[in-house]
């Protein structure tokens, strides 16, 4: 399950998921909350395949 956190500085967002017993995380910068929100669906997905 991926999930999305704002940065402590305001600037960028965290997106963090995890693949296989791996944690991974992802910085999206200069990005509005819709724009990493929809790029947290296709990590999502993309994780998702890789799970089956």
């Amino acid at each position: 399950m991926a999930s999305l956190r704002k940065q402590a500085t305001g600037v960028s967002w965290q997106l963090r998921l995890s693949v296989k017993k791996q944690r991974c995380v992802i910085s999206l910068t200069d990005l509005s909350e819709a724009q990493a929100n929809r790029w947290k669906l296709f990590v999502q997905a993309i994780a998702d395949s890789i799970r089956l």
